[in-house]
């Protein structure tokens, strides 16, 4: 019986030897696993921060800027019939409050506006904000195991960087950690995003065409030469003898067949003894002579400049060159005097509907200095704002924005927003419909092209002196 008894004792000690062994081996095993979920949240956590250094604050920036020039353009067609509140102590707090909201949820408060507010739909928000933005990472997070605690926009300022960008400042603050707390990613960065104005609606110009019942929108694409001092004609030539005024395409002696098409609109340059001699010199609208003509010498009843010694080839410039790839000229009697002037980029201003800068010594408004900002056209009296150094203008051409849709409206073309304002002034010569004496003289029902008027101060302010109409005709 003793014997039995020991070996029953002997076989519960071994068993509950191994029950321990076991468990112990079990609970080394549990916290290896666990202690490797660990390592594999650390590891994960590591993989982000590690992405979010080669991210690196451009990175973030290129992120954040696309709400913010959404917020942008989404205010600058919406203000154009529901304008920004102005603020007699702060010009542009309504519109700050009402971006900051637009960034970071969609939604702006109707205080801020002379109308409606503006809402996003649910796609704009979730694609276009900060809070779809932060919706989309955190759901991201979530599948890999990660927490986002935080992820915060601060909007310090919205400012004009120049007359055709905008710049935001502020900080971007973000916090991610494993599911188990145990490590921590903190992000903090402040941020200076300039947001380009390339494309974005004018909200100035779209509140006289929605209101008129316009289907388009107008948008701002700035001039490759931007400012006003760069746009103005370049005096090229001067001469003691000729007449008249006249623009046109420069056509070298001696003409071809296709020179002479629509040669009344042309300026056949040559020698006083090639134009005399040349038997279809009448079909030609004007004439430069690059010789010496005798005394009395009448250009034979057309306009006409001598320049001793001129040819096509020292004509250079972008001011001279249209978008064909003609030469150009555009000459008139000035103080007692023949100039000669390239005027191509005035013309591109006009046709093709680009903006350009103000500078300070540019009057606009019954005298303030400048034109309205691209921020200053959200506003409400935005006809009425001027700014000295981010002023912006563009012509409105009459016939694309209702001179002969309604009868009601000027034929006239004019700078945008003396357009919506509808002030009179100025025929300027050397532009569409005003390309010589017999155009400026035609009715403008007649030939269906508007002329281009500004307000004698504008034309003083933009140097656009020498295109002026020359009275008498």
């Amino acid at each position: 019986m003793v014997k039995a008894k020991k070996g029953f004792f002997f076989t519960l000690a071994s068993l509950v030897l191994l029950v321990l062994v076991y468990s112990s081996i079990q609970y080394k095993i549990s916290y290896l696993e666990e202690q490797s979920k660990i390592y594999k949240e650390n590891i994960r956590l590591l993989s982000y921060e590690l992405i979010f250094s080669q991210l690196g604050k451009e990175k973030i920036e290129d992120y954040l800027r696309v709400p913010f020039y959404y917020a942008l353009m989404k205010l600058a067609n919406h203000t154009a019939l529901n304008p920004i509140r102005d603020n007699p102590r702060d010009e542009f707090l309504h519109l700050r409050l009402a971006f900051e909201e637009l960034v970071e949820r969609g939604e702006s408060h109707p205080a801020h506006f002379r109308g409606d507010p503006l809402v996003y739909s649910p796609q704009e928000i979730d694609s276009n904000t900060i809070q779809g933005l932060r919706q989309k990472l955190s759901r991201n997070l979530e599948e890999n195991g990660l927490v986002l605690n935080n992820f915060d926009v601060e909007i310090g300022e919205l400012r004009l960087k120049d007359a055709f960008s905008v710049e935001v400042d502020g900080r971007v603050s973000l916090s991610i950690s494993d599911i188990y707390g145990t490590s921590t990613l903190e992000f903090s960065e402040r941020f200076l995003i300039e947001v380009p104005l390339e494309g974005m609606p004018d909200p100035l110009v779209n509140s006289y065409l929605f209101e008129e019942g316009f289907g388009g929108v107008r948008n701002i694409y700035p001039a490759v030469y931007r400012n006003a001092k760069v746009q103005k004609p370049q005096l090229k030539e001067t001469s003691d003898l000729g007449q008249g005024w006249f623009y046109g395409v420069l056509v070298s002696f001696p003409p071809s067949q296709n020179d002479l098409l629509k040669a009344e609109n042309k300026i056949l340059v040559g020698t006083f003894e090639q134009i005399s001699t040349y038997p279809e010199r009448d079909k030609f609208g004007a004439y430069v002579i690059t010789t010496i003509p005798p005394d009395g010498f009448d250009g034979y009843g057309k306009p006409f400049i001598v320049l001793d010694g001129f040819s096509l080839s020292s004509w250079r410039g972008n001011a001279v060159v249209n978008n064909k790839g003609e030469k150009t000229m555009f000459f008139r009697e000035e103080e007692g005097e023949m100039r000669a002037y390239g005027i191509e980029m005035v013309r591109d201003s006009f046709i093709c509907n680009y903006y350009f800068s103000t500078s300070k010594n540019v009057v606009f408004n019954e005298g303030n200095r400048g034109a309205p900002s691209f921020l200053q056209r959200m506003l409400e009296n935005r006809e009425q704002k001027s700014d000295p150094n981010n002023g912006i203008f563009s012509f409105l051409v009459s016939v694309e924005y209702g001179g002969f849709l309604n009868p009601t409206l000027s034929e006239n073309s004019k700078l945008d927003f003396e357009f919506v304002k509808d002030l009179e002034g100025e025929i300027l010569v050397g532009l569409p419909a005003c390309k010589n004496p017999s155009m400026c003289s035609l009715p403008v029902s007649t030939t269906r092209i508007p002329r281009v008027v500004i307000t004698s101060q504008n034309i003083d302010s933009l140097k656009l002196d020498p295109l002026e109409y020359p009275s008498g005709g």
